[in-house]
């Protein structure tokens, strides 16, 4: 990896990256940037509770940005019209699965 960039993982999971066979895995920071969302019951339809989720117009958590550091958010977080013009905001793309079908991480990153 290049040292010159940082990589701040703003999930609250650690996030694994598969490149050319090796493993690089990126910690939790212990912040987590998220949308806000409200969720509404609106009827129910044959027993199942049917419901409408609203988004929140700004994300929390995710700091400014900083030359040198990417973010490491969900796919929610970097498509939020409110940070969808910045391209320090990445999240995991591509699924790596091993001989059994489990995931074990992303093959990169993906960016607005």
């Amino acid at each position: 990896m290049n040292d010159d960039f940082t990589f701040v993982n703003l999930t609250p999971h650690a996030v694994v990256v598969v490149c050319n066979g090796a493993k690089h895995t990126f910690p939790a920071s212990g912040d987590v940037a998220r949308v806000g969302v409200t969720t509404t019951d609106v009827r129910v339809v044959c027993g199942i509770n049917i419901s409408q989720t609203t988004v929140s117009d700004t994300v929390d958590g995710l700091p400014d940005p900083v030359i040198g550091t990417y973010y490491i958010v969900s796919a929610m977080v970097r498509t939020h019209p409110s940070v969808a013009w910045r391209k320090d905001v990445l999240s995991p793309a591509g699924l790596v699965r091993d001989a059994d079908g489990n995931v074990v991480g992303a093959s990169g990153f993906t960016q607005n």
